[in-house]
């Protein structure tokens, strides 16, 4: 199955987050599913930059091809 994982991200602990997202990532795919997280797999968790509305507009994307 392939699971698009949705985060808070404003006003977060990215270094916090960051480990979280990879720690539930990691149990899913070991279970046999794919995932996505935005700033992971599109930008490689480089989270300056990048206008909210071309997160948001590339996510849902990305949701509509899985």
């Amino acid at each position: 199955m392939k699971i698009f994982i949705s985060y808070k991200f404003r006003g977060a602990d990215k270094s916090d987050l960051r480990r979280k997202l990879e720690k539930i990532s990691s149990i899913l795919e070991k279970n046999n599913h794919q995932t996505f997280i935005y700033f992971r797999d599109r930008t490689q968790w480089k989270v300056k930059g990048f206008p909210l509305g071309k997160v948001i507009k590339e996510s849902f994307n990305e949701i509509k091809k899985m």
